[in-house]
């Protein structure tokens, strides 16, 4: 696996997929399983659909700009909104690890990763992809999906608290491909990114902390 590859910069292995009218790309490996865990999961009521699938490495710079510059929100561990002004930068680089990858350091760079919601409990445009919606609106999802995500390849690498990455219940990876790409990343594959990004906010920051940002955000997941 290339470093084109792993940091979202090149990626050959995506297939579109149209979901509600909405189009999303994700690695042609992962396009069967996910339509065959979305036809099982029909027969409970529930429209799986993506919020996302791939993201390039141009896409996840922009998440993170606009957060690091003040322009998105930034929320705490417990979802609460935090007071931009009043974060130094470390605090908000921290801020933002906890809801958002670095960029070139995104699993959503692989193709292999989605972030899932039920189409007919709300529409995408809607979903704010938080814990609480997960328990207050998307229970039904929950409720059934776990029972099929083993069957048909997929894991959850955010399912518990580990102080670092949220817990994220929708977002979803399958196995066979993101075992290797994590087997294929590492630390200085990232500062090699970083240092090739003369756009991104908070670089110095991110150097300066990279082996706390690795350890903590990166590959501490479910294995």
């Amino acid at each position: 696996m290339d470093y084109k590859f792993l940091t979202g910069r090149e990626n050959i292995f995506l297939e579109e997929i149209e979901l509600n009218g909405n189009n999303h790309l994700i690695h042609k490996s992962v396009k069967e399983p996910f339509l065959k865990l979305k036809n099982i999961l029909s027969q409970f009521n529930i429209n799986l659909s993506l919020v996302s699938s791939f993201r390039s490495f141009d896409h996840q710079l922009k998440i993170w700009n606009a957060k690091a510059s003040g322009q998105r929100k930034l929320f705490d561990k417990d979802e609460n909104e935090l007071v931009f002004k009043d974060l130094s930068p470390l605090e908000t680089m921290h801020s933002i690890l906890r809801w958002s990858a670095l960029p070139g350091a995104s699993r959503h760079h692989w193709g292999c990763e989605i972030d899932i919601y039920d189409q007919n409990v709300k529409d995408k445009a809607q979903v704010n992809l938080t814990l609480k919606e997960c328990h207050d609106d998307f229970q039904l999802l929950y409720s059934h999906i776990n029972s099929y995500l083993e069957e048909y390849g997929f894991y959850r690498p955010y399912d518990i608290d580990r102080n670092g990455v949220s817990p994220e219940l929708w977002h979803l990876s399958f196995k066979e491909i993101s075992k290797e790409c994590l087997d294929n990343f590492s630390i200085d594959l990232i500062k090699k990114s970083i240092l090739a990004t003369d756009e991104m906010l908070l670089k110095d920051e991110v150097l300066n902390h990279l082996e706390e940002i690795y350890q903590t955000y990166i590959i501490n997941v479910s294995k």
